[in-house]
């Protein structure tokens, strides 16, 4: 057993993010032979436990199939996310995803809030900003209305519940207090929730839109740093629509959109058991075909979710192993591989024939 066996071996081992064997990408690092033992650390390009656990298991599998014997594989997995960042970059974050949608009543922030639980149960560090100044929503849905403190340094300090980095508007006004805020000063108090915050080392910062694609989208999408968007509809034409101007909204500032959710899909009758397409069948799976960009899939309509969120509690909290969580366990997995893939750092070492992504 030799040092070019066990990587000749270890080519069979496929990154998911980036398509390629893990061997010339660079990820097995250390690599030790004593007799029939080996070890070596495996550096995974997201911070997902669940990707590093795939890819650990199939280091195992080549490994053990192998002609010559193993008797012991001491494999230590080292999990990271890899910063895609344009214009200037935010202290304390490397990656900033915007949740957007055309039209409002799509379920944006019940998404965007589960998603975040799940990026944080699978290992990654995340934070949310509620950019609806005006009608925030997330304090209610993870049962935070304390006021938000400021450091010596006057950093907002987000709030941390779930595993997550909390900032909203809606800890900063009293509850229920309308707001009448022209364009110029909702413009300072959006730089101010994205660059005078204390963010604690994230590894993603979603970004919670306001609905539809006016003066505040706009600026929402031009000014911060933003590593990529994903859009968020229901089946129905209405809602499609304006999936089309959201996706033009993010192409005109070239932000590279990573994909179309679909929610509200269906409704799962507990006497029937069947699917019923309430709201249409596969309109958003049609749409990103049209615009071109990747599908990510379908989330349920289910009485459970707004109920959770109604107490404070998330699904994907409360209730982490349901299949209506595992909808957003399965949605997590695919941003951090579609973030990946668009990174700008390179992986393996500069060479003449190294390859960038």
């Amino acid at each position: 057993m030799t040092d070019q066996r066990v990587l000749d071996t270890l080519r069979g081992v496929q990154d998911p993010s980036l398509e390629r064997d893990i061997v010339s990408l660079n990820l097995v690092q250390d690599l030790k032979i004593r007799g029939n033992k080996v070890s070596f650390t495996l550096d995974c390009l997201t911070p997902l436990n669940s990707h590093a656990e795939k890819m650990v298991q199939a280091c195992h599998r080549v490994l053990e199939e192998a002609s010559f014997r193993v008797k012991k594989i001491q494999l230590n997995a080292k999990t990271r996310a890899i910063r895609v960042m344009q214009k200037q970059p935010v202290p304390g974050v490397k990656n900033l995803v915007a949740i957007a949608s055309g039209k409002g009543g799509v379920g944006k922030s019940t998404l965007t809030v589960n998603l975040a639980l799940a990026l944080a149960r699978e290992g990654a560090r995340v934070g949310v900003v509620d950019c609806d100044i005006y009608g925030p929503s997330i304090p209610s849905m993870v049962g935070l209305h304390e006021s938000v403190q400021a450091d010596k340094d006057q950093n907002f300090v987000p709030h941390k519940r779930f595993g997550v980095q909390w900032l909203s508007m809606g800890f900063l006004i009293p509850r229920g207090q309308a707001l009448a805020w022209r364009g110029p000063m909702l413009h300072k108090v959006i730089q101010q929730f994205i660059y005078q915050v204390k963010w604690d080392d994230l590894d993603y910062l979603l970004l919670d839109l306001p609905p539809g694609t006016g003066d505040v989208q706009l600026s929402l999408t031009e000014q911060p740093p933003l590593s990529a968007a994903v859009i968020v509809s229901t089946p129905q034409e209405v809602a499609l629509i304006d999936v089309r101007k959201g996706y033009e909204m993010f192409e005109k500032v070239n932000v590279p959109v990573l994909g179309l959710v679909e929610n509200m899909s269906w409704f799962k009758c507990g006497s029937c058991d069947k699917k019923h397409f309430i709201f249409g069948k596969d309109g958003a799976q049609n749409m990103a075909a049209r615009i071109g960009v990747p599908f990510l899939g379908q989330l349920p309509l289910d009485s459970a979710i707004p109920s959770k969120m109604g107490s404070g509690e998330p699904l994907v909290f409360r209730d982490p192993s349901s299949p209506q969580a595992e909808a957003f366990f399965e949605l997590a997995e695919k941003i951090a591989i579609a973030i990946c893939r668009r990174s700008e750092e390179p992986v393996v070492p500069r060479d003449p024939n190294a390859m960038e992504v």
